[in-house]
């Protein structure tokens, strides 16, 4: 670690211990969970990332990651699928996470459209 990443690791440790100086929930439900957390506990795992990783010559970095504050979104159930495939097996396996993926969106899609349908469907029986 050159004396950049020194300062940066000096920096996250100060980020680390200011976020969880104050914990949250009673361990049966959710806590709210601010935005302003959110954006960061990212800020810590990034910094984490570009210490460990340098970016290449476009700035890209090589390890991706999604916050999901589960209060508010669903959680992210999808199978990650590789770039690369080495033989058939696996390319017929990246072929079966893509069919996963559009199932699961079909389905929370077809979900999403039965519930709107029956609101409707209640409020023209009020009418």
């Amino acid at each position: 670690m050159d004396n950049c990443d020194c300062s940066k690791a000096t920096r996250l440790v100060k980020k680390i211990e200011s976020f969880i100086s104050e914990s949250k929930g009673n361990g049966c439900d959710w806590p709210e969970v601010a935005n302003s957390e959110i954006e960061e506990l990212n800020d810590i795992i990034r910094t984490i990332i570009d210490i460990k990783f340098k970016r290449d010559c476009d700035g890209d970095s090589c390890v991706e990651f999604e916050l999901i504050d589960r209060t508010r979104y669903e959680g992210r159930f999808l199978p990650l699928i590789p770039h690369k495939v080495n033989n058939e097996l696996e390319a017929l396996e990246v072929l079966r996470s893509r069919a996963m993926i559009s199932r699961s969106s079909l389905e929370k899609l077809e979900s999403g459209l039965s519930c709107r349908i029956l609101e409707v469907q209640e409020t023209f029986k009020k009418k």
